[in-house]
């Protein structure tokens, strides 16, 4: 086991936390949140490991990715791996692929454990991606129009061809939610079997520009269409699924959009031109966060109704707005921050930070 290199002695290690705690967060938060500094993480090329040893479990860490720099920490916030991504890294907290240039088949992809070590290896031409919870694996075709699912283990389940490209995937542990650039939209169960086909109507061209589905499966939607934009969303009950309901988007994007359900399952979370939206699944209440810029990255908190998101501003290649808040506006940090924040994860109660390959890690704590 390679140990973690320290930046420096303990005096510079605790003023460099001194330092890069007041640029993000210079102010007092509202008195009923704050945030403390725990860790900070330097992810320099000498600091990159080769793993530790078999003996650690690698079931409870916790994946990230910050800039050319991708690993895994435990729930306390200390870094077990790290390695610098090829040309991409498919990423989640069972394992990760990192690969070169676009595959073909006469190239490998190599599944490792979150320690980094050897897991499994398929020839199959294509780019490899894993399901929203991580535990699923999908290999989709270099042209974008067809798709495969292959196990941990080396079997493929299922896998099919189609006449449009791939422009939207969400994925569960039993269902598959595509979008294609023709505007149509399917659902395959975990056999490879479409249960669900619809080319939602109502615009000039039906493209679809992102789509997510439930943990539960309970609840799809898909965010499609140019003059006019719409988000669609519908829910399944038994083996039924319900009649979709369309809103018409005002502030358009003509780009492949964030959309994603809360971890909880409450909350549906959706970009568009100048706002982050969240739709109460319940009341179908929508509330708008307005923004400046483009979303980077986005999470939400596992058990409170948290959320964290990043967006660049559009004036400034490094500029982002920080924003901490709770589904109808509360916001309990809107900050502006003179670096590039490129990740945001929630693991128990601590926040993560990445930028400038660097990891910060808060404690938080609602008072």
């Amino acid at each position: 086991m390679k140990k973690r290199k320290k930046i420096a002695g303990p005096f510079l290690y605790s003023l460099l936390l001194f330092v890069l705690y007041f640029i993000l967060f210079p102010y007092e938060t509202e008195k009923e949140f704050s945030l403390k500094p725990h860790l900070v993480h330097y992810l320099g090329e000498d600091d990159i490991n080769a793993g530790m040893d078999d003996t650690m479990n690698d079931k409870e860490n916790y994946s990230f990715r910050v800039g050319d720099v991708f690993g895994y920490m435990d729930m306390n916030g200390e870094i077990l791996y790290k390695e610098k991504v090829l040309y991409n890294v498919a990423l989640s907290d069972h394992g990760f692929i990192n690969y070169s240039s676009i595959q073909n088949e006469n190239q490998s992809l190599v599944l490792m454990n979150t320690l980094g070590h050897f897991r499994q290896s398929y020839r199959l031409p294509g780019y490899p991606f894993f399901s929203d919870y991580g535990r699923r694996l999908f290999i989709i075709k270099t042209d974008a129009t067809g798709i495969r699912e292959v196990t941990f283990e080396g079997d493929e389940t299922w896998q099919a061809g189609f006449t449009s490209l791939i422009t939207g995937f969400s994925s569960n542990n039993d269902n598959s939610f595509i979008g294609f650039l023709n505007g149509a939209l399917k659902i395959f169960n975990k056999n490879g079997e479409c249960t669900y086909n619809l080319t939602p109507p109502g615009s000039r061209l039906s493209v679809i520009y992102g789509t997510a589905i439930s943990k539960n499966s309970k609840t799809m939607a898909a965010l499609y269409g140019i003059d006019p934009q719409h988000l669609l969303f519908f829910r399944k009950s038994n083996v039924n699924y319900h009649k979709p309901v369309y809103i018409e988007i005002k502030d358009t994007l003509r780009r492949p959009a964030f959309i994603n359900f809360t971890y909880n399952d409450k909350y549906l979370l959706f970009e568009s031109g100048q706002n982050l939206h969240t739709l109460d699944i319940e009341s179908l209440k929508t509330y708008a966060l307005p923004v400046q810029g483009r979303l980077i990255c986005v999470d939400t908190h596992q058990k409170s109704q948290f959320i964290a998101a990043s967006f660049l501003k559009p004036d400034s290649p490094i500029n982002t707005d920080l924003f901490i808040y709770k589904p109808g506006n509360l916001i309990y940090i809107k900050k502006m921050c003179n670096i590039k924040i490129d990740f945001l994860r929630f693991i128990d109660q601590k926040l993560i930070a990445g930028f400038n390959n660097i990891v910060l890690v808060f404690n938080m704590r609602e008072i």
